[in-house]
């Protein structure tokens, strides 16, 4: 399965210095049971109108569990979270 994180930053988020951060932070994603990898993706257009960021994360069956569970995703949650002003998560398989 595929899980999406995407997001849109406050104005004021430095995205510049946030996205290398972020897919820093993503890189460990396949040592987690269950996960495979994850990509990071930046907006292509900076619009008013476009979500900024876009994280999949690739992930075996019960990967998801143990990926929500995991340190790297509280890590994203409590790091970037005061960055956010809004978030999307979507699961596909």
């Amino acid at each position: 399965m595929k899980h999406y994180i995407i997001v849109k930053f406050k104005e004021e988020a430095d995205q510049k210095e946030l996205v290398p951060r972020i897919r820093e932070l993503f890189e460990s994603a396949g040592q987690i049971a269950g996960g495979r990898k994850a990509q990071v993706y930046s907006s292509a257009y900076q619009l008013a109108s476009r979500y900024d960021l876009m994280v999949c994360i690739d992930l075996k069956k019960g990967g998801l569990n143990n990926l929500v569970e995991s340190d790297l995703y509280q890590s994203w949650k409590e790091e970037y979270s005061p960055y956010i002003e809004k978030e999307t998560i979507f699961d596909a398989m």
